[in-house]
């Protein structure tokens, strides 16, 4: 046994090309088919890891305006959703923020829920130290307790088994630490993609909790989770639902004409819905396009592996005269194929398991359920399987081509390759598959690429170098009102003296989250609901973003809060259709007036398409946000802050210091790893495809081995020769590239349905381009061994 393993080993030794080509390939073939498929598996098919979970919804309340749709809640709104037991069997209200932790070390911000105790139950949720929330703890129990996170207890509190019943503090109250979750434990996205919530925090403290008693305030950030009765389907809830919180909201605010064309609308989603989301188009895409490679790399070493075979004629003649059957030649090949295989295989292994780990680093933000993805026993598995899979798929197709007859007769007739040989259609059909799905792929990735060159090239309308962005807040929680302009106004003198800053501003950060202003046009009564933020006056200047018309706030309207607004070109084209809307008047209510002053250039984030009408008004005096502009390559650390702001007040804390360059930058990391990966397919598929043709015209160019000599012989020049090769699969080659070009039309029609005609047509010719001189060079390379070789040498080796 060990001696027939040397022999093997041995033989495959002597095939550097074949078995390096082969292991490598597989390898990644089968790296790529068992990520895509544990990932596939794990998106598509596994249930949550939360009993009952296709039970489990979220209800969104959407607000139905002139202006068009708004989806928040108001407070009382919520409450009484939550409140109402004969919608859902169990109900929460959660509330994803972050918070200050100033009982840590550093005053680490740190991401935060505020949860009522359903939450951890629906979840299912298991603790390594003590308990989750309980009913005592619940809504309107005004008791402060903290559920936190297993990678918190190890990072900050060093796993200390006592911790249970110590206090934390967030916003200068104490909350008692109840439970560590269990390490298992897996946090549902429902707020957003990567969401990592280091801390839990009952309810009655939420920090949206001022807006209990109004009904005509909305709070984004609000989510209500529900499970819903056995037997009763989600969607069959939307209408019941929307019409008690229409009828409920209704009855708050009647009697106010604003909102007399408001209607409500509530929308049940499935957790698992929600958890995946709009992004669920890219794991099919990326399903597909793994699948798309595997293929092409099966189709290149079924080539190879029938070159192979053919070169082992010899061999193979001389054991069938010596009595081998055609079971025991199977038997020769399948081993030799099943070492590969399996040497593949296990590198394929260990390569996906570290893939696990480069999604879960850097895809967080981009797929869903990455925190749950593992090496499991569906992984190992498909691993088995693909060793007995493949090891026979390539072993069948190498001895389909073996007549087992005309071996046995050629040794006696001495005929050459008489018993072995691929059809010269099946050639040019694998040809063909492989040529058409590498220009598929290809076109699709220059595709991608195209659109991702333009996010990178893509004008954002402001500039970011060197601006950082700094948000404050108050370890009472509140702030106090008569201090809170004393306290921001020394630090921002503060940050002013230093010779690193050129301006420091009260203003919001250019990368915040906006709100939602219904404003109407006070003399057409129409109405708009542009995103609104407040600014300094140097606000414009720091970021560089250009005025259209009118000027900046002056320091005098930002200290008055006079009533003008800025708004941005969008706004001023839906205000009036040749943008000319300075001097026009805003109102809110019908009684407050703001006068447009001013008009400034869109400015758009890392992917956005659309643009969206913005209003800017000046800034208030107790605004606890500064913007920074620093000299270039000057900076200033977190620490450094730190000081400084313990120097002017030791009750602020830094909430957030962020630059915002680097936040830009995480905004286009997304698509610098799509960019990343696209152009790995895209060398892969070229690779493959290299191999793949390499093998075929090179079988091609040993069958025509005699034809070619005696040509050369009757004096056929080089230049014919290779010109003969190259126009032997051109009609098949020209055939193939018309399917290719409606295929990928219809693909790209259905997958990227907005590529446009133009890019699309570039990157087809370029594909084809790229194939067609691919095959050019494997044409050349291949038939060096003729046109370069003495004649004479050539009929030897014939």
């Amino acid at each position: 046994m060990f001696g027939s393993l040397l022999q093997l080993a041995k033989r495959l030794l002597v095939k550097k090309y074949f078995s390096f080509t082969v292991i490598v390939t597989m390898s990644l073939a089968i790296s790529a088919f068992l990520t895509a498929t544990t990932l596939a598996n794990l998106l598509l098919l596994d249930p949550l890891p939360y009993p009952d979970s296709e039970r489990i919804v979220k209800v969104e309340h959407i607000f139905d305006s002139p202006t068009g749709e708004t989806n928040a809640y108001t407070y009382p709104g919520l409450v009484d959703l939550y409140n109402n037991k004969q919608f859902f069997e169990q109900a929460s209200m959660a509330l994803f923020t972050r918070d200050v932790v100033t009982s840590l070390v550093n005053k680490p911000t740190i991401e935060t829920a505020y949860i009522t105790p359903e939450f951890f139950s629906m979840m299912a949720a298991q603790t390594k130290l003590g308990r989750t929330f309980s009913d005592n703890e619940g809504f309107q129990k005004n008791v402060p307790a903290a559920v936190i996170s297993y990678d918190l207890w190890q990072t900050y509190y060093g796993q200390n088994p006592d911790i249970i019943n110590k206090t934390i503090t967030i916003s200068n109250r104490q909350f008692q630490i109840v439970g560590v979750l269990d390490r298992s434990f897996v946090e549902p996205e429902i707020n957003q993609r990567g969401q990592d919530t280091k801390i839990w925090l009952t309810w009655d403290f939420n920090p949206s909790v001022h807006l209990a008693e109004t009904w005509y305030n909305i709070d984004e950030k609000l989510i209500l989770l529900g499970k819903v009765h056995k037997g009763i389907k989600p969607d069959s809830l939307n209408e019941s639902i929307s019409q008690h919180l229409y009828r409920t909201w209704k009855s708050q605010v009647e009697g106010i004409a604003f909102f007399n064309s408001w209607s409500i609308n509530a929308k049940t989603s499935k957790i698992k819905d929600v958890i995946l989301g709009s992004n669920i188009h890219l794991v099919y895409l990326f399903i597909v396009g793994t699948y798309g490679l595997i293929f092409i790399a099966c189709v290149n070493i079924s080539n190879l592996f029938l070159m192979r075979t053919v070169e082992m004629y010899k061999p193979l003649a001389i054991r069938a005269a010596l009595g081998a059957s055609k079971t025991d030649l199977f038997k020769e090949i399948f081993n030799e194929s099943a070492v590969l295989i399996t040497l593949s295989t296990v590198l394929g292994f260990v390569l996906s398991y570290f893939t696990f780990g480069l999604l879960q680093q850097h895809l967080t933000d981009v797929l869903p359920r990455l925190k749950e993805l593992s090496v499991n026993g569906l992984t190992i598995g498909l691993a088995i399987v693909s060793v007995f899979a493949f090891t026979l798929l390539f072993s069948k197709l190498s001895i389909s081509i073996v007549n087992y007859k005309s071996l046995i007769s050629a040794m006696q007739t001495s005929g050459k390759g008489a018993g072995i040989k691929v059809s010269s259609t099946a050639q040019k059909g694998l040809m063909s598959v492989q040529v058409f799905c590498a220009i598929m792929l290809i076109v699709f990735c220059t595709s991608v690429l195209q659109k991702l060159y333009e996010i990178s090239k893509q004008d954002l309308g402001f500039n970011s170098k060197n601006i950082y962005s700094i948000e404050l807040s108050h370890s009472e929680g509140e702030w106090p009102e008569e201090a809170t302009f004393s306290i921001v106004n020394q630090l921002e003198q503060a940050l002013n003296n230093l010779p690193s800053t050129e301006y420091v501003q009260q203003s919001a950060s250019p990368l915040d989250p906006r709100d939602i202003f219904v404003i109407k046009d006070a003399h057409t009564d129409s109405q708009y609901a542009p995103e609104f933020s407040t600014v300094s006056s140097e606000y414009f200047n720091i970021i560089a973003q250009q005025f259209i018309a009118g000027k900046a706030f002056s320091y005098e309207d930002v200290f008055n809060r006079n009533p003008l607004v800025i708004i941005n070109e969008t706004f001023a084209k839906e205000l009036s259709s040749d943008g000319n809307a300075i001097g026009k008047q805003l109102t809110p209510d019908g009684e407050r007036m703001f006068t447009i002053s001013g008009i400034v250039a869109d400015m758009k984030f890392p992917g956005q398409v659309d643009d969206i009408s913005r209003m800017y008004r000046p800034a208030p005096q107790s605004k606890t946000q500064l913007l920074v502009k620093f000299k270039p390559d000057q900076a200033l650390s977190k620490s450094d802050l730190v000081s400084i702001t313990n120097s002017v007040s030791p009750e602020v804390n830094i909430f957030t210091y962020d630059s915002i360059e680097a936040k830009l930058n995480e905004m286009k990391a997304p698509f610098n790893i799509i960019e990343l990966s696209t152009i790995f397919l895209m060398l892969l598929c070229t690779f493959l495809a290299v191999i793949g043709l390499y093998g075929l015209q090179d079988y091609s160019s040993r069958l025509s081995s005699s034809k070619i000599a005696t040509k050369m012989a009757i004096g056929a020049s080089p230049t014919h020769i290779i010109t003969e090769l190259l126009t032997y699969n051109l009609k098949a080659l020209i055939v193939t590239i018309i399917v290719a070009l409606v295929s990928s039309i219809m693909a790209t029609r259905f997958i990227m349905p907005d590529t446009s005609m133009s890019l699309f047509l570039l990157s087809f010719i370029t594909s084809s381009i790229a194939v067609l001189l691919i095959y050019v060079l494997v044409v050349i390379i291949t038939s060096r061994r003729f046109v370069n070789r003495p004649i004479a040498d050539s009929f030897n080796h014939v």
